[in-house]
């Protein structure tokens, strides 16, 4: 069995790592276990993980957005 690594916007509640790379057994599904590939700890489903960076990229961009406009008057 393979591990696949996977980089996400988001930082281990164990060690800290920031951006977390998730170790995942392959094949990789949204029920596989997803550990942190630094420090070992169990993260739960990978796919809670994904929507998890999702949710933080999306955040990201409106901010980036919100500031890229900040000042300008229309």
């Amino acid at each position: 069995m393979n591990t696949d690594l996977v980089d996400l916007p988001l930082s281990c509640s164990s060690c800290g790592a920031d951006p977390l790379q998730v170790a995942v057994s392959d094949p990789v599904s949204d029920d596989s276990d997803a550990t942190c590939a630094d420090c070992g700890a169990q993260l739960g489903r990978f796919g809670d993980l994904k929507a998890q960076g999702m949710d933080a990229l999306k955040a990201a961009v409106e901010k980036a957005g919100i500031e890229a406009f900040k000042g300008i008057k229309f």
